[in-house]
């Protein structure tokens, strides 16, 4: 966790607007009903911009990070490659070590702008991460309907039900009857 928080921190402070979706995103919420799922992978939503794209790339590049797009990897971030993954919404890998972080340009539903708009802020080891509503984190695996997000939805749906559980009320005293 501490290695995506580092990477996070950096992007801020090279202003790379990103969300985190996915698995990674969903976590965040569930760590509030002590429901966590496993995940490989941190994914960050950007917007399909091949300058902030480069940017990205140059950010977590200075911290180590190797990439690839489309299986290949990416050695230099040139302004036309950038433009052409961009065109074609290519996800950017960048892994060190046993760390993983995907660069989504696009995500089944969902529009980078409008999930800027509604993002929730989470605390992951000092760094205060965007994080794409729950809602749309769920819509989102149902439409890209893939094998592993139909496993995903149906292995923890009892722990889905309860994030969206609303939160009991304390039992309020009873007025006293006066005599």
């Amino acid at each position: 966790m501490y290695a995506y928080a580092e990477a996070c921190k950096s992007l801020d402070r090279a202003r790379v607007p990103y969300i985190i979706v996915g698995a990674f995103g969903i976590n965040l919420y569930a760590e509030q009903v002590g429901s966590v799922v496993s995940t490989l992978d941190c994914d960050l939503l950007l917007p399909a911009n091949a300058g902030i794209l480069s940017n990205a790339v140059t950010t977590l590049r200075k911290l180590g990070y190797q990439f690839e797009a489309g299986g290949e990897p990416l050695i230099e971030e040139t302004p036309e490659l950038m433009k052409g993954i961009v065109r074609a919404r290519a996800n950017v890998t960048a892994h060190k070590k046993d760390i993983r972080i995907d660069l989504a340009l696009d995500i089944a539903g969902c529009r980078f702008a409008s999930l800027w708009k509604k993002r929730r802020r989470f605390k992951v080891r000092g760094a205060s991460v965007p994080v794409a509503p729950l809602e749309d984190l769920l819509r989102s695996k149902k439409l890209a309907n893939r094998p592993k997000d139909q496993v995903f939805l149906a292995t923890f749906q009892d722990a889905l039900t309860q994030l969206f559980r609303p939160q009991s009320k304390k039992k309020q005293k009873k007025p006293r009857r006066r005599r």
